[in-house]
């Protein structure tokens, strides 16, 4: 497998050409995972019971920081040119000389890894406190525990496009207008502050996708797949 990354790269003049090659295969393998967990580990409807939970949050877990020696030896020898032509961050020292701040860098596997860890440990910490907001949601439609993996499964669907589009748009207008760095910081701020002064509304019934469905839609009770029941 090595070998044959190796040669892919040194058969091109530009490998950094090949990344795209890589982003198909990571969104492939995504893919993968995704449809053993849904088409076979959980085909049929069942209630998740705490010790099959715990043993699947053990099994992806694993799986996500064991891909990080996967990340390591894929950066270090730039398998599909990956670390090659990197945008990086110039160092202070070379702004003052007038250098930009993104310039086209190499990444070795060590860096990669680690900053893959990193993002890995945030993002985590962050999805902690979905658990309480998918717990208030479920009871509020009362979804059925033996559907609430099915329901939680296609958000998470949702969820990887609409970031997934967000991620591919933000890291576009950063290469292209550095400046729009300082808005983003602006609005995480402005979040940061309704969330710490302004008190929130727990009453799921109140949230605006809630009362457009309402609206536009004849709805006598909740359906647990698609919320509507004629």
């Amino acid at each position: 497998m090595t070998e044959l990354l190796l040669f892919a790269t040194t058969a091109t003049s530009n490998p950094a050409d090949l990344k795209i090659w890589a982003y198909v295969a990571f969104i492939g393998l995504v893919v993968v995972f995704l449809a053993l967990d849904l088409g076979v580990f959980h085909r049929e409807a069942h209630e998740v019971a705490m010790k099959e939970a715990v043993t699947w949050s053990v099994i992806w877990l694993t799986c996500g920081i064991a891909f990080s020696g996967f990340v390591y030896m894929a950066y270090e020898n730039h398998w599909l040119g990956l670390g090659l032509d990197t945008p990086k961050y110039s160092t202070s020292e070379a702004i003052k000389a007038g250098a930009p701040l993104i310039v086209p860098g190499e990444v070795q596997g060590m860096e990669a890894a680690k900053q893959y860890l990193v993002g890995y440990v945030v993002e985590k910490s962050l999805a902690m406190d979905n658990i309480f907001v998918i717990a208030l949601i479920f009871s509020f439609f009362a979804v059925p525990p033996k559907y609430q993996h099915r329901v939680l499964f296609w958000g998470i669907i949702g969820a990887l496009v609409m970031r997934g589009g967000m991620i591919f748009l933000g890291a576009g207008l950063i290469l292209k207008y550095q400046w729009i760095l300082i808005v983003f910081g602006g609005f995480l701020v402005l979040t940061a502050l309704k969330m710490a002064l302004l008190k929130g509304n727990d009453d799921v019934s109140q949230n605006i996708a809630v009362r457009l469905c309402k609206r536009f839609f004849r709805v006598t009770g909740w359906c647990p797949i698609l919320c509507v029941r004629v």
